[in-house]
């Protein structure tokens, strides 16, 4: 169950953050602008204020949401709850397929497939390809790009901020 919890916490986090606007603040952004304080998906002020474990206030606006509002009109409180339910499963399901197929495609580690989504998983192939790494954390110290070890290192470090705050 423990590693269930793992995968849905870093699923959301990483749903919502490939969800977030802007979306394309790199230069590789597929010809739109890349914008002032983003060198990746993440703002710049995140990743900083996030080193060394401290935490950072951010607003996540997200680019789809699902359709709730036939539910307001819904009598029925259990046709009410299956309906937001079947919605809201629907639509995870179209924007969190991509990166819950790359987390199979990456035997299910987390490390690899955050990298993966960030710099391509062709690139982690090729890091696998260098040593054989025993533990992620190994993985992670040897990705060569600083904004790719950064990313799957913040993910990782709210993810576990999420975990201690919910588990409570």
């Amino acid at each position: 169950m423990r590693a269930g919890i793992k995968i849905a916490i870093v699923l959301a986090l990483a749903g919502l953050i490939a969800a977030a606007t802007p979306v394309f603040a790199s230069s590789n952004s597929h010809g739109l602008k890349p914008m002032a304080g983003y060198t990746g998906k993440v703002q710049n002020r995140v990743l900083r204020d996030t080193q060394a474990g401290r935490e950072s206030s951010f607003i996540i606006e997200l680019t789809q949401q699902a359709d709730l509002s036939r539910a307001y009109s819904m009598k029925n409180q259990d046709a009410r709850g299956w309906y937001v339910y079947r919605t809201l499963k629907r639509e995870a399901a179209k924007t969190q397929g991509p990166l819950k197929a790359m987390l199979d495609a990456q035997g299910g580690s987390l490390e690899r497939t955050l990298a993966g989504y960030n710099a391509g998983p062709s690139r982690v192939t090729e890091w696998m390809s260098w040593g054989n790494y025993r533990e992620p954390a190994e993985f992670v110290e040897n990705i060569p790009f600083t904004e790719t070890r950064d990313y799957v290192q913040a993910v990782m470090r709210n993810a576990e901020m999420y975990r201690r705050l919910y588990a409570r």
